[in-house]
């Protein structure tokens, strides 16, 4: 799915489109509405969170993130707003709770919205950087994945027809 944010979205919606698209992904595509793209997204997003996949995304996005420049800098400027506003103004008189403190630590931290801009150039520099390998990989997981489906569907449907033979022939000799 896009990811959604304050200024946008992360992904263009054209690809994001052309990609789920019924028949448009696969020739062979069994998908004739949205319902059953969003049910087989789901499915393979459940997929690939059970694989092992959507962990080596989100570590491989991380770690590109906590290297870009603007992430770092970004970084160093919430520790010293942290430590101005906060930590300095603290009161020995009056202790704060561990909730107290994030609370307080978030107020600062809102009214910096330029903060937010950092955090999406280092996301959006992460996500365009490794776009065609996720792709890429989530087209290897999808295809693994609709193979997978059939080979269960094929297996239900011979076990219903099984079923059906033995009724058949239970019913045979009552003729």
């Amino acid at each position: 799915a896009v990811v959604s944010t304050q200024s946008g979205h992360y992904g263009r919606d054209n690809e994001y489109k052309s990609y789920l698209s019924p028949c448009r992904a696969h020739p062979d595509c069994h998908m004739s509405t949205v319902d059953d793209v969003v049910a087989f997204s789901s499915r393979l997003v459940n997929f690939l969170k059970t694989s092992g996949e959507f962990d080596e995304f989100r570590k491989r996005c991380a770690s590109e993130i906590e290297q870009h420049w603007s992430f770092t800098d970004t970084k160093k400027e919430v520790e010293e707003l942290v430590r101005q506003r906060v930590i300095n103004n603290l009161r020995s008189d009056y202790p704060l709770t561990k909730n107290q403190l994030r609370q307080e630590i978030r107020s600062v931290l809102s009214r910096r919205k330029d903060l937010y801009t950092g955090l999406e150039s280092s996301i959006h520099y992460s996500i365009d950087r490794n776009r065609h390998l996720f792709l890429s990989e989530i087209d290897k997981a999808a295809t693994q994945f609709e193979e997978e489906e059939k080979a269960k569907e094929a297996e239900r449907a011979l076990t219903k027809k099984e079923k059906s033979t033995d009724c058949d022939s239970a019913l045979i000799p009552l003729l």
